[in-house]
């Protein structure tokens, strides 16, 4: 399951859908990772990305990690069009 500005997607295939338009959204973006805390079964990432097109100046993810794969994660961004 994820979380993304209010929005949840269950399974893979909705959470794969929602991944392709964010990539297509931000075509060829260059990503940053500003933040990132690991502790114990819990991740928090800050990030910020730019294309030609669009970008995000400030992002965050928390993922919950249990037998090393993602179970839940939550996201929060405002994409804006522009470089």
């Amino acid at each position: 399951m994820v979380i993304v500005n209010g929005d949840t997607y269950l399974g893979p295939r909705e959470i794969a859908l929602m991944y392709a338009k964010l990539i297509n959204d931000l075509p060829d973006a260059t990503w940053r990772t500003d933040v990132a805390v690991i502790h114990e079964d819990l991740a928090y990432v800050e990030w910020a990305c730019k294309s030609a097109t669009s970008k995000v100046e400030f992002g965050t993810d928390t993922f919950v990690v249990s037998n090393g794969l993602i179970v839940r994660q939550t996201a929060s961004f405002t994409m804006v069009a522009g470089n």
